[in-house]
Order: structure tokens, then sequence, then C-alpha cells
């Protein structure tokens, strides 16, 4: 495992309210909490029960395919989730904050989806209403079978992109704006690049583009779900990345880990959690190797470092 683990895993034994379950081929994952669970699987493994519980023939050669069938996770570890009331999934490059101050009990029942990002359903960190009609949503999407089936990944969990997307010029969104002048008001320009304006505008393209014939991936599908009241979703800005950093022009930042909380030392803001995409390829990044620690750690550009 990564010299990094063992802050995403400290920062998941912090919230305690949260039952974190690891399906993993190591032979052990050292922890000190009861919410952590650790299942040996081999992919091997997890392809005979995905395809027992999809009815589908699922081969996995790749770890990062597994990120198609995210959204499936209901069906396929269903005997492990049944005592909860919501099922969701993570990935690993990732520091959490305190959730629970984020996810309250209001903000459970008011939602059978939840997407911490604000244009797509959040890929990194998702969560469902345990029940059978949220569990079979996936299967509303014309691709799901050639992409659960397929060694080749879709990322269905998030966003199968259509051509047409990939081709948005300044005159479509100059188009488009005409009659949207609202959705400007709401990109927040004071501190978004060009980069971070068509970042964002691609996803309101998408939505008001979508073809409720052939829902192309689990955004779409949560998306149409929620526009026929048949379930009720959430998309709140609250996952951020060093992708986003810099999509906004936000340098020097610095996020400090104490005692369960991420805190934005710039401004004070308590961060719901981080998700380093890109830094831990970058290797120059720092990161400590056999140090433990207690309560408190702070991460930015440069790397992590343990404080005292």
């Amino acid at each position: 495992l990564p010299e990094w683990f063992k802050f995403f895993l400290k920062s998941c034994e912090a919230n305690a309210t949260i039952d974190w379950y690891f399906f993993s081929s190591q032979e052990s994952i050292s922890h000190k909490s009861d919410n952590i669970k650790y299942i040996k699987l081999h992919p091997d493994e997890f392809s005979t029960l995905a395809s027992k519980n999809l009815n589908l023939k699922i081969k996995i050669q790749d770890y990062y395919k597994i990120c198609d069938l995210k959204p499936a996770f209901g069906k396929i570890f269903a005997e492990y989730i049944k005592e909860y009331d919501f099922w969701g999934y993570c990935d690993l490059d990732m520091i959490f904050g305190d959730l629970s101050s984020f996810i309250t009990n209001n903000y459970l029942n008011s939602c059978d989806v939840l997407s911490f990002y604000p244009g797509f359903l959040s890929g990194p960190f998702c969560i469902y209403r345990n029940n059978d009609q949220i569990k079979e949503l996936f299967k509303q999407s014309v691709n799901y079978p050639e992409a659960f089936k397929s060694t080749k990944h879709f990322g269905f969990d998030e966003n199968i992109q259509r051509p047409e997307i990939l081709k948005i010029s300044l005159l479509k969104i100059i188009k488009a704006i005409q009659f949207s002048f609202l959705y400007i008001l709401t990109v927040k320009l004071y501190k978004s690049s060009w980069k971070e304006f068509r970042y964002q505008f691609q996803w309101f393209y998408k939505k008001n583009t979508i073809n409720p014939h052939k829902l192309t991936d689990m955004t779409e599908v949560v998306w149409f779900n929620t526009k026929q009241f048949k379930i009720k979703s959430s998309f709140n800005e609250l996952l951020f990345s060093d992708r986003y950093f810099e999509r906004i022009n936000y340098k020097n930042w610095e996020l400090v880990w104490k005692n369960g909380s991420l805190i934005d030392k710039k401004n004070g803001e308590n961060i719901f959690a981080f998700h380093f995409i890109d830094l831990k390829h970058n290797p120059d990044w720092e990161i400590p190797e056999n140090i433990n620690f207690n309560s408190r750690f702070s991460i930015n550009p440069k790397g992590i470092q343990i404080e005292q």
C-alpha cells in the first residue's frame, strides 16, 4: 500500500459513525478502530461475485476498471450492506474531514442519492439509500451491460462523454448563455478561469441535452429520475481536489487535519473531504515514511507533513 494510505485510513477511523469496508487482496490492513472492516477478496473472486449478482460475465483485469461497477456495489455486496440504511463507495487517495457535521440525519433523510460534486455524480465518494429501487438504478442506462463486461474503462460511475460535448466551442457556449443567464451567475466568475468555466459548462450542457431514452451513465440516470420525481438527489460542492484548486487558480493552499476535522488553513473553513488525484503521482510530493502520528497532519502542494 502507498505511504499516503495511512493518512486516508486515519481519517476514516475518525468518522466513527460510518463503517468502512475494505475488500482487498492484501494480507491485512493495520487499524485500531472497530469501524474498519477488512475482507480479503482477490480480483478473480470479485469477478465471480459480480458475475453472480449482476447476471453478467465480469472479468476484472485492471483495478481501475472496478470504478465502472461502483454504482452496482449495492447489488454486488448486498450481503454485506443488508443491515445498513445507506451504502456508498470512495477512492483511497482522499482525506476526510468530519463527515457527520455535513451529512446530518436530516440531510440523509431528504435524499436517495448524495453526490458531493455540484455538476455530476461524484465517483470518488458517493452515497446511496439502501433499497431495491436505488440498488437497481444503474440498469436504466443503455450502456451498463457493455460498460460492465468490457475490459475497457468507460467512466460509467461519473460520465461517459458524448462526442458532441467534447467539441463544445465558445460559439456554442455563447448561444447557450442567451437562454441561461442565471447559470452564469452560479458559476462564480469572480474566482473562475476559462478552464473552470468550460469545465462547469459541460455538465450544464450535458444535463440540458439528455436523451431520456438513451441514458448513457449513472449521472444521467440520477438526473433523469430526479427530474421525474422518482428519487431525491443532492449535488453539493463539498468534495475538493488538487485539480479543482488548480482550475480556480487557488495557490499556496494548505489543509490541516486535526482530531477528525479538516481545515483550510488560509480561511479557517471546515472541509468535507480532499481528493489528491494528481499529487500522488508527483515524485516530488513528499510523504513521511514509517512515522506514527496521533492527531494532526497537514497536506499541501509539497506533500504531507506531521504536525506536533
